[in-house]
């Protein structure tokens, strides 16, 4: 009898090359699945609502605004509606004034913090209406009817104390600019009696996206990507093209950690390092996703809806997509892809999120999404009453699973009889079951166990004879008989109940070598 045990999950999901063909330490099917900060499996966290009762239309925006005074508010739109509410989702009101807001789930906007007289204000745009300001205080406005204001902008950012805005609409001839980049002047958001601008390659390829990293703006045009930077020589913004070819598909999937920058492109996920000026900067993250069509599961109508965040306390870029067979799955996006840097690897899950954000409370940051029934959903939750995260999608059972490769044991041409497969994993508060199949004969058979993990150990008083343990201890695990002689073997991992959680440090599986049988 000889044993291999497998530790590492690592490498994530890879569907793109065939089950007995990845890696070891990756999974050519998952769902629902975190990786902790040492690579290890895990079952995602639950989500809460944010209200109680939904807004009557999506969710099509969202912003923290921390007002000048300390105190935070939470910023969203639906409909024509405009509101603000604490971060708990209290004090909820209308700050729409006489805003004109177009309705629509797909009237998606962007914003930026300013200074406006030394105080923070926040400008808003959806490249439809009037760009609008919000002080803190009573009803957002429009923020300039100036002469070079535009009366429409797809993008928005603040640098080098200037309001930027980009792939605009101009005032007077009604026009659109779609290589536009123009400004306002310094240290005031709302002056716009200068023409300050710059045109950043041809008309034909427009301005999609910008964010800002360090000192400079990444600007993502459809087909090619720019940094700018302001040049005090000069007293004008510089711009220096990094990639010719390769362009930003939707605006919302940019998404910037402290020094990278991702987006999604017309043929998958890039990465920019944030200081490259050439096309090596650019680097491709998604080939392991590749059998997920871009043109069939990813839905091409959809992309430019896709929207993204970089989840710092996962440390993981998380973009929301349309996928599936329904109408409805193609047309909202109710899919989401996790890309996890320190392991250049990849989990998948669902949730509906037509606009997502990472949300500051406390010493806690928390990641809030705006569905399409008009909630805004809390997702990792962890309960700061209970001390526990939660373990369910509002009530409702999550569910999980992990599929490992076709495992061979290092003998290809050998069959094997399978014996026993052992599982670890992390111990928790409360009882855990796992469910487990095992598939031989590269997954055309499959065959169902149960392994029980109970809660660590009790008190002496009430402990049960071959289930607790004196202590308890960080670990547990479980075996179950296996069955089939075969040349590989297939396992999924997988959990459907309401309020468990699994983390898996690893796998052994016991086999027998056999040449005839």
């Amino acid at each position: 009898m000889q044993s291999q045990t497998y530790t590492d999950s690592s490498g994530g999901l890879n569907n793109r090359a065939n089950p007995a063909a990845i890696a070891e330490n990756q999974s050519p099917l998952c769902y629902n699945i975190d990786l902790d900060e040492y690579g290890k499996m895990q079952k995602r966290r639950g989500s809460l609502y944010l209200f109680a009762s939904a807004k009557p239309l999506p969710i099509t925006w969202m912003q923290q605004f921390r007002l000048a005074t300390g105190a935070t508010k939470l910023l969203y739109t639906y409909g024509t509606t405009l509101n603000a509410c604490d971060i708990d989702g209290t004090n909820d009101a209308a700050i729409t004034g006489a805003l004109t807001l177009t309705s629509g789930k797909n009237v998606l906007s962007a914003s930026t913090y300013c200074t406006l007289s030394g105080a923070p204000i926040i400008v808003g745009t959806n490249n439809t209406d009037a760009v609008w300001y919000w002080t803190g205080t009573g009803n957002a406005a429009v923020l300039s009817t100036n002469a070079y204001m535009p009366t429409a902008a797809n993008c928005v950012e603040w640098l080098q104390n200037r309001l930027i805005l980009a792939n605009v609409v101009d005032r007077g001839s009604g026009s659109r600019y779609t290589n536009y980049f123009t400004w306002s002047a310094a240290n005031a958001p709302g002056d716009w009696t200068t023409d300050g601008h710059i045109l950043i390659g041809s008309a034909a390829d427009p301005i999609v996206a910008m964010t800002k990293i360090q000192k400079v703006i990444v600007v993502l045009k459809e087909h090619s990507t720019w940094r700018v930077y302001w040049d005090l020589t000069l007293a004008t913004f510089i711009a220096e093209i990094i990639n010719p070819k390769i362009g930003c598909a939707a605006r919302n999937s940019v998404a910037a950690s402290i020094n990278e920058v991702f987006f999604l492109s017309h043929d998958g996920v890039y990465q920019y390092d944030g200081r490259g000026t050439d096309e090596e900067s650019l680097v491709k993250i998604s080939d392991n996703l590749e059998s997920e069509s871009w043109a069939t599961n990813w839905h091409t109508a959809r992309k430019d809806k896709a929207n993204a965040i970089f989840y710092w306390p996962r440390n993981q870029y998380r973009i929301f997509i349309a996928e599936g067979a329904t109408a409805e799955a193609a047309d909202e996006n109710r899919t989401y892809y996790a890309y996890h840097p320190k392991f250049q690897a990849w989990t998948k899950g669902g949730h509906e999120a037509n606009c997502s954000l990472v949300v500051q409370d406390g010493s806690r940051y928390r990641l809030y999404v705006g569905d399409y029934d008009g909630q805004i959903n809390r997702l990792d939750y962890f309960n700061t009453t209970s001390g526990a995260y939660v373990d369910n999608d509002n009530g409702a059972a999550t569910s999980a699973y992990w599929y490992t490769k076709d495992h061979n044991m290092g003998y290809p041409d050998l069959d094997k009889g399978w014996a026993v497969l052992t599982v670890i994993m992390s111990s928790t508060t409360t009882a855990q079951t796992l469910t487990v199949t095992q598939f031989i004969d590269y997954g055309d058979y499959g065959t169902a166990g149960s392994l029980s993990m109970q809660a660590p150990g009790a008190v002496l008083d009430a402990f049960i004879l071959d289930v607790d343990r004196l202590g308890g201890g960080a670990t547990k695990k479980a075996s179950m008989s296996l069955q089939g002689y075969t040349d590989v073997v297939r396992f999924k991992f997988e959990n459907n109940n309401l309020d468990e959680h699994f983390s898996i440090l690893g796998y052994s599986i016991k086999y027998d070598p056999v040449e005839d049988y």
